[in-house]
């Protein structure tokens, strides 16, 4: 679901100048993350993307053995995501645009830095059976809203 909103919210034909703001790309991601954690937080281990499914590996909350084939998983349902996206708009398969203004040093350290926040967080709400704190969906979908957001400053 992630990736066909971020795919959905791509400057196209119907936005020639690519005149959205960074901020709607952020937010989407963000928002969108938050309602589908919210959705599985009860029903699932949310190993939303692959650098989730490495930390509960590795945190041995998630087998070994299930590792490649989660990812896997993951990476198809994104394409199958995008796939859709790209023909309900009519429009190529494209990544989310970085900006000639951005500075790629920030971009992947702010990827970095957020991406370890987003785990941390989510290992904590895991790991800790007495961590019952409505709000982890929202602190992890507003870090990767921070994270997006950052990365596409120039």
């Amino acid at each position: 679901m992630l990736v066909f909103w971020a795919c959905m919210l791509q400057p196209g034909s119907a936005d020639p100048e690519g005149g959205k703001s960074p901020l709607v790309f952020a937010l989407a991601a963000g928002i969108n993350l938050t309602i589908i954690i919210t959705m599985f937080w009860d029903i699932c281990i949310i190993q939303f993307n692959p650098c989730m499914t490495v930390a509960f590996v590795l945190a041995g909350v998630v087998p070994r053995r299930l590792l490649v084939p989660n990812i896997a998983a993951q990476l198809f349902g994104a394409y199958l995501a995008a796939l859709f996206a790209s023909l309900i708009r009519g429009e190529a398969l494209g990544m989310i645009p970085i900006t000639e203004e951005s500075n790629i040093n920030a971009v992947f350290w702010s990827e970095f830095f957020f991406t370890f926040m987003m785990a941390f967080v989510a290992l904590a709400a895991v790991l800790d059976p007495a961590y019952q704190h409505s709000l982890t969906p929202l602190v992890i979908g507003l870090t990767v809203t921070q994270g997006k957001k950052s990365g596409s400053l120039p």
